[in-house]
């Protein structure tokens, strides 16, 4: 899509770059690496959960009672700069 903005004139050298707004459904690391080179500003919403956690006994819990191990690290809120 950015291609086609710039070669449709839509984008000209010394212009603000285009800027991306994505909803956390998508892989924002990837599309990173993928539109390096382009003139773009990515933002994108980082979710607080992990959407492939596996599915639980009960929310949050395994089986035998203990908590789920967290699949991407720990929790990360914007309100805490120390997390």
């Amino acid at each position: 899509m950015v291609e086609r903005l710039i070669a449709a004139g839509q984008w000209q050298r010394g212009e603000p770059d285009i800027v991306i707004v994505t909803d956390a459904g998508y892989d924002v690391n990837r599309l990173v690496r993928a539109l390096w080179d382009l003139p773009v500003e990515l933002v994108g919403r980082i979710r607080s959960d992990p959407r492939d956690a596996p599915v639980q006994a009960a929310p949050g819990l395994r089986p035998e009672g203990r908590p789920a191990p967290s699949k991407h690290g720990p929790e990360s809120r914007f309100a805490k700069p120390e997390t």
